[in-house]
């Protein structure tokens, strides 16, 4: 094959990526390019540079940002204005691309609507190309998503698909082949679509070389953090004041976990915890990058245990063979009933205290 375009917008999605070229589970093409969040650019390009990938252009996108994490309302409806205008640039970026020469179009996630857009637009103008979906974890369910910008997306159906209609993660008709680690978890798709395939990276040569790409500068903080025995805990962070929950709870639970646990706390901050908040975190906890990926720490260090609340990325960690929980102390009406049924099957045990 001759070229392939491979969209990225979480940093991995490019962990993901090598371990599906690396296995030969997607068809290698001798040029490669790139659409990806503006953010994990300078990722991309020591990642092309580390592993020696072919050639090929990288298309950088700027993101819009996720109004249903606001936590008040004038900044949601803010956001939503904003995103509608982001969104008209994504998709003339998308419309001033060649879509037609590429082989096939990889995705981790084709419920956003610049990734349908560009999906909807590649099988316009070339039929017969192939459209790949490898589920990222959190793709084993519907997330909700299409409900939470259901607003703007009836705007920008009307305004820009028109006649096509944007549909959940895991619905979209336009993808041929769904590579998933669970497939007898995936009940959206046709069965006839969905492959299992096994793309965690286990290698350690590998490991190393990506912890280099996603830490730079901070390489030897990273290292001695990942030198630890299996006696810490990690905590995977989550944007809790959007859902009506105070960081000084959470703060309060972590320290309880540390006393009964008598170890240390490590913290994985979520994408969108602020600046604020992970300064909040350091004062008690050490903590590692937020853009650093999870399951980068999954596959090379055993922990006591992994836990969050409520957090999809518990899946990934069970994946990878860790001790996993998660809590839900506060019961907020966030939570998902669908994950926790995942959580259930997957033999992911709700945290109590011991004491």
């Amino acid at each position: 094959m001759e070229n392939c375009l491979i969209i990225i917008n979480r940093p991995v999605h490019i962990m993901y990526f090598y371990g599906l070229w690396d296995k030969q589970i997607i068809p290698h093409c001798r040029s490669i390019d790139f659409f990806v969040n503006h953010f994990f650019f300078s990722y991309l390009e020591r990642f092309k540079s580390m592993f020696s990938f072919p050639n090929g252009k990288i298309y950088s996108f700027k993101e819009p940002a996720p109004s249903f994490y606001a936590n008040s309302r004038f900044i949601r409806y803010k956001n939503l204005i904003l995103n509608f205008i982001t969104y008209r640039r994504i998709f003339h970026q998308i419309q001033s691309m060649d879509l037609s020469s590429y082989d096939y179009v990889l995705t981790f996630a084709d419920d956003m609507l610049h990734f349908q857009y560009l999906i909807f637009n590649y099988k316009k103008s070339r039929p017969n190309g192939a459209v790949f979906l490898a589920d990222e974890g959190v793709g084993l369910y519907d997330r909700g998503s299409i409900d939470r910008e259901s607003f703007l997306r009836r705007i920008i159906k009307k305004i820009i698909f028109r006649y096509y209609q944007p549909v959940p993660m895991g619905c979209n008709p336009l993808v041929d082949t769904v590579f998933a680690r669970l497939p007898e978890e995936i009940s959206c798709f046709n069965q006839k679509k969905v492959k299992k395939a096994d793309y965690y990276i286990r290698n350690l040569e590998d490991v190393e070389k990506l912890i280099k790409v996603f830490n730079i500068n901070t390489a030897g903080r990273i290292t001695n953090l990942l030198s630890m025995n299996s006696k810490k805990i990690l905590f995977l962070g989550f944007p809790f004041e959007a859902i009506g929950i105070h960081y000084s709870e959470i703060i309060k639970l972590l320290c309880r976990v540390k006393e009964v646990e008598k170890t240390d706390i490590i913290i994985k901050p979520h994408p969108k915890e602020s600046k604020e908040v992970i300064a909040l975190y350091k004062k008690y906890f050490d903590v590692f990058p937020r853009d650093f990926p999870a399951e980068l720490l999954f596959s090379k260090v055993h922990f006591k245990f992994v836990f969050s609340y409520c957090s999809s990325a518990l899946i990934e960690s069970k994946l990878y063979g860790q001790k996993t929980y998660y809590f839900n102390f506060f019961r907020s009406s966030y939570t998902n009933k669908e994950l926790l049924g995942f959580f259930g099957r997957l033999d992911i045990s709700e945290y109590y205290f011991c004491d």
